[in-house]
């Protein structure tokens, strides 16, 4: 018997293994409903340092509104939805070093009509911030401007049935917007018939399975 016979009576026995387990265990697993808020450290800046007296050698007074606080810094942070689900009427907190303070918040770029969805309150170092929702691959920006603000001294806090809560690298800030909706398979009569198949692992090893038997059998 030759190579390509092995490889025959071999490789389709695998594909109908991988073909039962994307069935039973990795299609549900893909495709099941997830509410995943994410959120990022964006940026933090100092725009005016506590040094600054000792930098310039002369008394410096900083006076935004009525507060007289020793630096500012501006923080920004990313909120989104990476989940496959729309997540509604959530709050959460944005919390600071308990020494800062919040003197105001904004949204870092125009959100044209949702930011009508968005609101918030500031509560010394902390900011409470509601969303009326957030769809599956969206996020938004919100500045903060704060007072005695330590770097890294930063946190998003948010509870609520089936969420789950992830802090991402900025750098790394990939939302999934797409996900296997299915994957056709006429295996001992079940079928997933998709209308979408999304780039995955299985997919691939399916794809390389089968093209490695074709060329054997030329």
């Amino acid at each position: 018997m030759e190579l390509k016979d092995w490889i025959t009576i071999v490789g389709w026995p695998v594909v109908f293994a991988l073909g039962i387990l994307s069935g039973g265990f990795i299609i549900p697993r893909l495709t099941r409903k997830r509410r995943i808020l994410s959120w990022a450290l964006v940026n933090q800046s100092e725009v005016v340092p506590r040094e600054l007296s000792r930098i310039l050698g002369i008394p410096v007074i900083l006076k935004v509104g009525d507060a007289e606080p020793a630096s500012l810094s501006l923080v920004t942070m990313r909120i989104g939805n990476s989940g496959n689900e729309v997540i509604e009427k959530i709050d959460l907190i944005a919390a600071f070093n308990t020494s800062a303070a919040v003197i105001n918040v904004r949204t870092a770029v125009d959100l044209g009509e949702y930011k009508k969805h968005i609101n918030w309150e500031i509560d010394k170092s902390k900011c409470n911030i509601r969303a009326a929702f957030i769809n599956p691959g969206r996020s938004f920006e919100l500045e903060f401007i704060l007072s005695n603000y330590e770097a890294g001294a930063a946190e998003i806090d948010a509870a609520a049935p089936g969420l789950e809560l992830r802090r991402l690298d900025p750098t790394r800030w990939e939302i999934p917007s797409s996900f296997l909706k299915g994957v056709g398979l006429n295996l001992i009569g079940l079928r997933y018939d998709p209308s979408a198949i999304a780039t995955t692992r299985i997919a691939e090893e399916l794809r390389s399975i089968r093209m490695l038997i074709g060329r054997q059998n030329r």
